[in-house]
């Protein structure tokens, strides 16, 4: 005979199939998004979202629904996605805000940013990832300086310095063996350079073994993996746990070997007086820039500032490597700009036309480039953005005046990936051979 817990647990399981059926009956004929397009099964739940985004391919389900069902598809009960140009001046331009006045023009005149998505937070730090109205706008402000252009080609040093060792790590690989990956050197020394313009200082990633280092290879995992938590947020009850728990995670995203003590060594002992730590320290009333939102800030601009520049250089490099006609083209510019490798400073670069057309195509008939905003669009725009140009832009014009380069067999498949936010890294062989009409005093 069963016994009353059998009973009581009976109730409860059928319970949650009534409110999860009345949920589910909701969602598809009561809730506001009701009549926009997309799959049942998304209308229903979030969990097939959250499973293809754990999986590494919900960027290709996008596609294929966009496909399927238009410009505009309601992906989870409270989600949509867009794939037009329109869409983001809509969304992150400055529009009034949706549920009133008051509350736009503390946010600028735009959409509040998802509390699902962002609201796990850095510590409970406002930082410029998750920041909203008065408490970004300060820090925003406090850093637009660093970032402009007239500020960035001060850096021009560090920028060379960084790709020089860089080159000089891959000219003692290849010599034991002429083909590599090329995602370990780009990744080593853009870390390098963002920690030293971050915080003066680095951490020595660049090395001539072709081995991605430790505090790289944290970060890179980071970004492949926080995303799972942050869509599991989806589910009210995780949500829940997420918040309650943050104020005890201590620690944040700081690699406790090395790259959290080189900041804890900034803030104690000083550095630069234009790193990015410095702009932040300026500003101490403002947007409440206590030691941990300056620490959180730091190392979203060494981790994003590293991710994305790397993908930027790895698809270039893929890219350029598969059409044999634009890399002739963009040797034939970059070797004939310089006589000798210290010639190609970020003077020359900027001025090469054929590679900023190779590496920020913004016009192309009948394609609708302002549909992809990788940057993002509008005040949040990405601050760093010009730097990781001028950083993409100078690394190639290096490679392709030291080395003939072609695209090792195993890699003609390299875009078939997967990934979430970022790409997940795949291996990019690459074959390098020293220009023989190079001589010493022209390297």
């Amino acid at each position: 005979m069963p016994s009353s817990e059998d009973f009581g647990f009976a109730s409860l399981c059928w319970g949650l199939v009534g409110l999860y059926l009345m949920h589910a009956v909701y969602n598809l004929y009561f809730h506001p998004l009701r009549s926009l397009p997309g799959p049942v099964y998304g209308k229903v739940t979030g969990l097939w979202y959250i499973s293809k985004i754990k999986q590494g391919n919900s960027f290709l389900e996008l596609k294929r629904l966009h496909d399927q069902y238009g410009d505009a598809v309601r992906i989870v009960p409270n989600e949509l996605s867009y794939n037009t140009a329109d869409a983001w001046n809509a969304i992150y331009g400055r529009n009034i805000q949706l549920h009133g006045e008051d509350k736009a023009s503390a946010t600028g005149n735009r959409l509040l940013k998802d509390t699902l998505l962002y609201g796990a937070g850095f510590e409970g730090a406002d930082t410029v990832i998750n920041a909203e109205g008065t408490f970004y706008a300060p820090q925003r402000r406090a850093l637009a300086y660093a970032f402009t252009r007239k500020s960035l080609m001060t850096k021009e040093h560090l920028l060379i310095h960084y790709t020089d060792r860089a080159i000089e790590n891959l000219t003692i690989q290849i010599s034991a063996a002429n083909t590599v990956d090329v995602e370990p050197m780009f990744a080593n020394a853009i870390f390098d350079f963002n920690c030293k313009f971050v915080a003066d200082r680095d951490i020595g990633a660049s090395n001539p073994h072709g081995k991605i280092h430790p505090s790289v290879h944290y970060f890179d995992n980071l970004m492949r993996f926080a995303y799972i938590p942050i869509s599991l947020r989806r589910i009210p009850m995780i949500a829940y746990i997420q918040d309650t728990l943050q104020p005890f995670i201590s620690g944040g995203f700081l690699h406790p070997q090395v790259v959290g003590p080189l900041l804890q060594n900034r803030l104690d002992n000083g550095g630069s007086e234009t790193d990015i730590i410095s702009y932040m320290e300026r500003h101490p009333k403002e947007g409440d820039t206590g030691k941990s939102q300056i620490l959180n800030n730091a190392i979203i601009f060494i981790s994003a500032g590293t991710g994305t520049t790397v993908t930027w250089l790895c698809t270039s490099v893929y890219y350029i490597l598969s059409n044999p006609d634009v890399k002739s083209k963009l040797c034939d510019e970059i070797r004939n700009a310089a006589s000798k490798a210290s010639d190609l400073n970020l003077d020359v670069v900027n001025n090469m036309k054929y590679l900023k057309a190779v590496t920020d195509d913004e016009e192309f008939a009948g394609d609708h480039r302002n549909a992809l905003q990788p940057f993002s669009y509008g005040p949040r725009k990405c601050i760093a953005h010009e730097l990781a140009s001028m950083n993409s832009k100078l690394f190639l014009a290096r490679l392709f005046w030291e080395f003939d380069m072609e695209l090792a067999p195993e890699s003609r498949d390299w875009t078939q990936q997967k990934g979430c936010i970022a790409h997940y890294s795949r291996p990019l062989m690459v074959k390098f051979t020293k220009r023989s009409s190079l001589s010493e005093t022209e390297i």
